[in-house]
């Protein structure tokens, strides 16, 4: 029977889940965005966690600056996803870390949009490299890790993933590969304790949206039922509930996070 998760700590109002309490996570591309809300909602949980950025220092600064006092272990590393050898440095530093990894959310994720004719080579291949590409790397290669200490790996992919984009074919075509990677991965290794999972965001307000028009973004918002743009908050509390033993028999799912929008 499972012992109460829910926990209000002495002079705090917000709840904790107590069992993911002196755990440890990795979120890559944890500096911006739904990135940076993960983060903080881990360490606020009380999970330490090691956070990659690449270019965004300054924001990773603030980032470990502003949580410095929750009382658990908070790094940032940069990680250049396009860089075997950064992503080598990667593993082994979390290999000399004292405490173990238990998860790995896979976030990092960026676009470079052109309709599928004009998309150049390098386009195609970086998108697919940073999105997909280097988090199969960073999981294989911190499996075996996970699997000792039978945890759990989150998936950020998107609902272009999903229903496909225009304009978008490399970063759809790398969201529906973490798909393919969430739900194979999670058939191999159920049995050994590890779970897999996939959070697909819908519209959230992000740097990386921020160049859509008002008036686009008030017809986008008339098309989803909530009636409402997603928060990055609404993202990051699925990825605590997916990694809380509240979802302990849940793996290879892809749960969208879009206000009814698909």
């Amino acid at each position: 029977m499972l012992q109460p998760l829910l926990k209000k700590f002495e002079g705090e109002h917000m709840l904790y889940l107590t069992d993911l309490v002196n755990k440890t996570a990795l979120v890559t591309g944890g500096s911006r965005g739904i990135g940076r809300e993960i983060v903080t909602q881990l360490v606020k949980n009380k999970i330490n966690v090691i956070f990659t950025y690449n270019n965004g220092v300054d924001q990773a600064e603030a980032l470990v600056d502003e949580l410095k006092n929750e009382g658990v272990v908070l790094r940032a590393i940069r990680c250049n996803l396009e860089e075997k050898s950064d992503l080598d440095h990667l593993i082994d530093f979390l290999s000399e870390l004292p405490m173990k990894l238990d998860f790995l959310i896979n976030n990092a994720g960026f676009t470079m949009d052109q309709p599928f004719l004009k998309m150049k080579d390098e386009e195609w291949e970086k998108v697919l490299q940073v999105n997909l590409t280097a988090a199969s790397y960073l999981t294989r290669r911190l499996l075996r890790t996970l699997l000792v200490q039978k945890g759990a790996i989150v998936n950020i992919t998107s609902i272009s993933g999903l229903i496909g984009t225009k304009g978008q074919v490399n970063y759809s075509a790398s969201k529906a590969g973490m798909i393919g990677l969430t739900k194979s991965l999670s058939r191999e290794i159920g049995r050994l304790g590890v779970r897999v999972n996939c959070v697909a965001p819908g519209y959230i307000k992000t740097d990386m949206l921020n160049g859509i028009p008002k008036d686009k973004w008030d017809k986008i918002q008339k098309e989803i039922p909530l009636n409402r743009i997603g928060e990055s908050e609404d993202v990051a509390h699925m990825v605590l509930y997916l990694l809380s033993s509240y979802s302990s028999y849940i793996t290879g799912q892809v749960i969208t996070i879009d206000g009814g929008l698909i």
